[in-house]
């Protein structure tokens, strides 16, 4: 997305730290990347939701949220980008093979063609 001009914001987190994943990739394709932990161990202590609120309370309303997660955290994200009435799109943790237990599946994000640039 960000080689085709999209400005491409990445808001990582997890339980702890060590739960923070694919740190390095998505520094490579972001501008900026915001880091949150349940227990403050690494980037600001709370959620990525907390984090998004923040980031469009300073920047504006972002023209495109992409969730990428458990359940209860992209409901969340649901719920606070309504009424910015932009485009969302999700997938979910369960279907991801991110080093877990979690069986491997095949997961595929659309993405409109205003971000692909075709």
């Amino acid at each position: 997305m960000r080689d085709v001009g999209n400005r491409v914001v990445s808001i990582l987190g997890g339980r702890t730290k060590e739960l923070v994943i694919l740190r390095p990739e998505m520094e490579a394709v972001s501008e900026e990347v915001y880091y949150t932990t349940d227990d403050g161990s690494f980037g600001v202590k709370g959620l990525v939701t907390q984090a998004l609120a923040t980031y469009v309370e300073v920047s504006g309303k972002p023209d495109l949220v992409i969730a990428i997660g458990p359940a209860v955290m992209m409901r969340a994200v649901a719920e606070q980008t309504r009424p910015l009435e932009k485009g969302i799109h999700f997938t979910s943790a369960r279907f991801l093979n991110l080093g877990s237990a979690l069986p491997p599946k095949i997961c595929r994000l659309e993405i409109p063609r205003s971000c692909t640039g075709k």
